[in-house]
């Protein structure tokens, strides 16, 4: 059975034998009925407290969870921009190999063509 401040405030008490001082009871009860209330309205004042507490741990989940898949994303990200630098790395390294050693061809093919040019210079100053 609930109880309010008022069911305390009107209760009432049969008279007997070696009955009780009335003005006493009625200012126990009325003293009841005021903690009573005290305590009802702080009961209300707690729930509310809770309700707004309970609100602000879910929109700090909120938080916690955009925080988190905005570093899954960048750590994701972080990860494919260092794959991407080993493989143009390994490009550029690919293409400098090529050009040292297209350079060293044209080289010895430049070497060859100079030894035929005086080959022939020989032979051109020989026939004259």
């Amino acid at each position: 059975m609930k109880i309010t401040a008022l069911d305390i405030r009107q209760k009432t008490f049969e008279k007997s034998f070696r009955g009780v001082d009335r003005e006493e009871v009625q200012a126990f009860l009325n003293t009841v009925s005021q903690q009573w209330e005290r305590l009802g309205d702080e009961n209300r004042e707690l729930r509310l407290k809770l309700e707004h507490a309970l609100h602000d741990v879910q929109k700090m989940r909120e938080v916690e969870s955009s925080l988190y898949r905005t570093l899954k994303t960048a750590e994701d990200t972080g990860n494919s921009i260092t794959e991407q630098a080993q493989r143009a790395r390994a490009i550029v390294d690919e293409a400098y190999q090529t050009a040292e050693k297209t350079v060293a061809d044209m080289q010895k093919e430049v070497s060859g063509l100079g030894q035929e040019c005086q080959s022939l210079e020989q032979q051109l100053d020989t026939l004259v």
